[in-house]
């Protein structure tokens, strides 16, 4: 998958966005659970951001491809230490992915910089409980 034509790590720490977002899906470290490679290609399936598993010519999600695609990505995060893997083939972050996924990025500004805005939002808010 490194190889791959995928989208850089907006945070510039990973191999690529993909890297990055497999790894947040799995649980943290000294979690109770964690997730089986077919299980994990299922949860990632909503995240528009991740081509896994990839879709068919006639629109039909290619789970085979995408267990194979998965299967290459989270070894090469388990060869980088950045995944653990359990009896029963369930995988977790590792203390060192999970550091990695919240520390500092890559251009990370420095401390007292100034703040970048004003933020500008657009639209309205959402009323909590689906009032109008």
């Amino acid at each position: 998958m490194t190889g791959a034509n995928l989208r850089p790590d907006p945070a510039g720490i990973f191999d690529s966005d993909l890297h990055r977002r497999v790894l947040a899906h799995l649980p943290v470290p000294g979690s109770e659970v964690g997730w089986t490679l077919p299980a994990l290609l299922v949860r990632l399936s909503p995240d528009k951001h991740t081509p896994l598993p990839p879709v068919d010519e006639n629109g039909f999600a290619d789970t085979a491809a995408g267990l194979e695609a998965l299967t290459e990505l989270v070894e090469e995060l388990k060869a980088d230490g950045l995944v653990k893997r359990h009896a029963g083939d369930v995988y977790t972050q590792s203390t060192k992915g999970h550091d990695l996924l919240v520390g500092p990025i890559a251009d990370e500004p420095p401390e007292g910089a100034e703040v970048e805005g004003p933020a500008i939002v657009i639209g309205e808010p959402t009323p909590i409980g689906g009032g109008s």
